[in-house]
């Protein structure tokens, strides 16, 4: 009896739905949810504060290494929905090969759904120095390296190496990632 009653309410519950359905295409309007544009963050204290508070200080240290330890030349840029550090237009005017209007990605900073991410174009590029911050992280003891080709992934808000990332910062002046840039770039 009871299974009867549940296939009459929802048989009833699809026809007002297409009643309904047709109703808003008469009217021509959408049965959708209205969508707000998602605004992107302008700032790197902007983009800090818009994620997750178990994350916010951890971003906020991770980024004040990265800026006390940079060296002279990049810029702190908020690229590709990230906190960015890139080689401006000013020292390298063709910017990056992929779109020249941006300028010359170096480092990224960002949450990620299950980690806070340290781009790094350098690890990608120099071989001596990956295997250096390899060694450097085991040399911590603080478990094993999630890293991609120049991604560094941290997963755990307690381990997080921010003197490492602040010394792997000074590894690379300007004029080497773009000379390292240059040289991988196919001739023109």
């Amino acid at each position: 009896m009871e299974k009867t009653e549940n296939r009459k309410q929802k048989t009833e519950n699809r026809k007002q739905k297409a009643v309904t359905r047709n109703l808003c295409r008469e009217e021509g309007e959408s049965m959708k949810k209205e969508s707000r544009p998602i605004e992107k963050p302008m700032t790197p204290e902007d983009y800090i504060s818009r994620q997750p508070e178990e994350r916010r200080a951890a971003l906020t240290e991770l980024r004040q290494a990265i800026l006390e330890n940079l060296p002279k030349g990049f810029q702190e840029v908020m690229q590709y929905g990230m906190i960015g550090y890139a080689v401006p237009h000013a020292l390298f005017p063709e910017g990056y090969h992929a779109n020249p209007g941006e300028p010359l990605p170096f480092m990224g900073l960002a949450n990620q759904k299950g980690y806070i991410a340290i781009y790094h174009m350098g690890l990608y590029a120099d071989k001596p120095l990956t295997e250096w911050f390899e060694k450097s992280y085991e040399a911590l003891g603080i478990g094993k390296l999630d890293m991609g080709k120049s991604c560094i992934r941290l997963k755990k808000m307690s381990r997080i190496p921010k003197e490492l990332i602040g010394e792997l910062c000074t590894k690379m002046t300007v004029e080497e990632y773009i000379e390292i840039y240059r040289k991988s770039r196919p001739e023109k």
